[in-house]
């Protein structure tokens, strides 16, 4: 599993690369791809594993803590921009 987000975070990388290299692109554009690059490489792959039962309350903590993370980071993006 591991090696599974490993080769899309390369995939990832390879795509924000080659757009940033060889597209032609305005000042701003070129800004937001090149910190979606620095987020990409920055960020370290940690993956565990724990055998458990899945629920209903597990499901929707894990669900609200996405969105949390996710509201964070567009936060964070619209901020600097």
């Amino acid at each position: 599993m591991s090696e599974c987000f490993i080769q899309e975070k390369s995939k990832t990388l390879l795509i924000l690369r080659d757009i940033y290299v060889n597209q032609d692109l305005d000042q701003d554009y070129r800004s937001q791809v090149e910190n979606m690059l620095q987020l990409v490489e920055t960020r370290n792959l940690k993956i565990s594993a724990n055998v458990c039962w899945i629920d209903l309350k597990i499901m929707i903590a894990f669900a609200g803590q996405v969105l949390s993370y996710s509201v964070l980071l567009l936060q964070n993006f619209y901020l600097h921009h």
